[in-house]
């Protein structure tokens, strides 16, 4: 060893242990209907009395607006920013409905998604709003952002967030719901009842391994699927139907 005070390094054998990985919030169902109903009661002032200081035309339009946002964060399992920078020639009319087309994404690669006829009403919604507040701003100087901000450019991450604490707040939720957990709940969901892949192509993500990181299989689940393959139940039920009865 240097300077001869130690015949050998005391750490010569000691590994580094991998840190234990922190908890990652995982919304309820309950807690995101709870959000999406609580955005449309933000806006209401017989469910908040407080509304009744914003014009109509305002609240209208964060209502609808948010309610869009949130489910489409939802159904397609986007990413925050993804969303924001849909265009509105990115909600399009495909052969089987309507679709989002994500241009650039976090791989650089393009992807087209389905969107749900649920999903699609609530934005077709919202793009009725969204003509009515544009209806006096010239078309040049339409930036074209799928959902807007109140001046009408795109819509500020930070800002938005904060609403969905507000909004979190006043229907008593968890404060740890945000943007990122809301995409966790839609990649695990997907991956329930729709298989690893399906979540992987939705989710965007070039490696199966970063979408496990976004799932979490309860009991429940398991018990579910345990049932539903009945791997013991078939090799017996088989074994009892091809044994023959003796005929003498």
């Amino acid at each position: 060893m240097r300077n001869d005070l130690l015949k050998r390094d005391p750490l010569a054998e000691y590994k580094v242990r991998n840190a234990p990985k922190t908890y990652k919030y995982m919304p309820t169902p309950e807690n995101v209907k709870a959000l999406l109903q609580g955005i449309l009661d933000f806006y209401n002032v017989d469910k908040r009395p407080e509304a009744r200081f914003t014009p109509g035309p305002r609240r209208s339009f964060h209502r609808d607006r948010n309610y869009a946002i949130e489910l489409v964060k939802l159904d397609s399992a986007c990413r925050i920013g993804e969303v924001f920078s849909f265009k509105l020639d990115d909600y399009q009319m495909g052969e089987r409905g309507r679709e989002l087309v994500i241009r650039e994404a976090k791989g650089r690669e393009p992807r087209i998604l389905p969107v749900s006829p649920e999903c699609a009403a609530a934005v077709d919604q919202w793009l009725k709003v969204r003509k009515r507040v544009m209806s006096n701003v010239p078309a040049e100087e339409d930036e074209g952002w799928l959902f807007i901000s109140e001046t009408g450019s795109q819509v500020d991450r930070g800002n938005y967030l904060r609403v969905v604490k507000q909004v979190c707040k006043f229907a008593n939720l968890p404060n740890s719901i945000n943007n990122h957990s809301q995409r966790r709940f839609s990649i695990n969901g997907m991956a329930e009842a729709g298989g690893l892949l399906f979540a992987q192509r939705m989710a965007g993500h070039k490696d199966p391994k970063t979408t496990l990181i976004y799932t979490e299989i309860n009991s429940n689940f398991l018990r579910n699927k345990h049932e539903e393959v009945g791997i013991v139940r078939g090799l017996l039920v088989s074994t009892r139907t091809i044994k023959r009865k003796r005929l003498v």
